[in-house]
C-alpha cells in the first residue's frame, strides 16, 4: 500500500521496535469479529496495521490525522484504505463515511476499532526545551515565567525540578 498523509509527513516505521508494531496489530484486530475481517488475508491485515501504526506514530495529541492509502491492483479490484485518527471523537468516522458516500463512492468494508491510547511522555516545550538542552550540556540556566497552580503548572515545576532548574512559588 502506498500511504498519502493529508496533514503530516510519512514516517519510517522500521525505526520502531518490531514487537511494538506486532502488539499494535494484535490490539487493532483483537476486538473485531472475524466476520468483519473475512475478506482480508493475513498479509492485507498486516498492511492495514502498518498504515494505522504509521499514522499513530506521527499524530500529535489532540489533533486529527488522516491517511489515504492504495493497494494498487487491477481496476475493480483495488482498495483504498482511509485511516482516520481522532481523540475521543468517534462521531467523526460517521461524518467521514457520510461525506464519502455523498460523492457517490461506495464503502465495501468499514473497520471501526476504537483503541484506548494513553501517552506517558511528558516534556517541556518551547523555552523549557531550550533550558533542558542547556542543562544537559552542563550550563547553568534560569527561567522567569508564570505557571498556574493547576495540574499543568505543577507538572511544569516538576519537570524543571527534574532537570535541576529551581522554581519558586
Amino acid at each position: 500500500m502506498t500511504p498519502v498523509h493529508t496533514n503530516s509527513p510519512a514516517v519510517d516505521i522500521s525505526s520502531f521496535p518490531r514487537q511494538l508494531r506486532d502488539d499494535f496489530e494484535k490490539l487493532l484486530f483483537a476486538a473485531m469479529p472475524e466476520v468483519e475481517l473475512d475478506s482480508f488475508d493475513p498479509a492485507e491485515r498486516h498492511q492495514l496495521a502498518e498504515l494505522a501504526f504509521a499514522t499513530f506514530a506521527i499524530r500529535a495529541p489532540g489533533t486529527h490525522s488522516v491517511l489515504v492509502g492504495t493497494t494498487g491492483g487491477e481496476a475493480g479490484n483495488r482498495r483504498t484504505p482511509i485511516i482516520l485518527l481522532t481523540d475521543d471523537m468517534p462521531f467523526l468516522v460517521d461524518s467521514a463515511t457520510a461525506c464519502i458516500g455523498s460523492h457517490g463512492l461506495e464503502i465495501f468494508r468499514l473497520v471501526h476499532p476504537v483503541l484506548a491510547v494513553s501517552r506517558d511522555i511528558r516534556m517541556l516545550g518551547g523555552a523549557g526545551n531550550v533550558i533542558a538542552n542547556l542543562r544537559s550540556l552542563g550550563a547553568q540556566a534560569s527561567v522567569i515565567g508564570l505557571v498556574g497552580m493547576d495540574t499543568d503548572g505543577h507538572e511544569v515545576r516538576t519537570l524543571l525540578d527534574h532537570i535541576g532548574v529551581p522554581t519558586v512559588g
